[in-house]
């Protein structure tokens, strides 16, 4: 949970100052440091990076526009507002990790239901290998292998699972 802004500037000298931003997180802080010197910014710990690590499977634009929000937050209601986002933010990263592990899941029961129908299936299509046997199969129909149109669907759903489960 978001539980404070903390925003620093000092001038150290003319055309150099220090702006220091801090997240307070669940107890932890972040801190982003940005100096600019003679018209020259720099920014030391971008907030992004440290953030995104909090919430790995969140896209950075996201992220990037919260923290446009932070900066300009200047009361307790727009601070509401923030600590709201943010945890929109994490409940994102909550349901997209829920998501992936169901997709692995379906993954695995989709390999194991392939393997088995492969293995019997094969038992079965063995004793009609020859060409005037292969019509009398119980996997023919109309000369196409419901077998292999099975084997072939049941393949193209493990891939789908691969790519929906690859977020982690």
């Amino acid at each position: 949970m978001l539980e404070h802004i903390r925003k620093e500037i000092s001038y150290i000298a003319h055309d150099y100052y220090r702006f220091d931003l801090t997240l307070m997180i669940d107890g932890k802080e972040y801190t982003e440091t940005e100096t600019c010197t003679d018209g020259e910014v720099s920014r030391l710990a971008p907030l992004e990076g440290q953030l995104h690590k909090l919430v790995p499977d969140v896209d950075i634009n996201l992220i990037t526009e919260f923290l446009s929000y932070v900066e300009n937050t200047n009361t307790s209601e727009g601070f509401g507002n923030v600590q709201k986002m943010w945890n929109d933010l994490v409940n994102t990263q909550k349901v997209i990790r829920v998501n992936t592990d169901k997709f692995n899941k379906l993954y695995r029961v989709i390999t194991e239901t392939r393997d088995t129908i492969f293995r019997k299936g094969w038992d079965i299509c063995k004793g009609y290998t020859t060409k005037d046997n292969c019509e009398k199969c119980p996997f023919n129909n109309d000369r196409e292998c419901r077998l292999s149109s099975t084997l072939a669907a049941l393949k193209s759903l493990q891939d789908a699972c691969t790519v929906k489960g690859m977020k982690k």
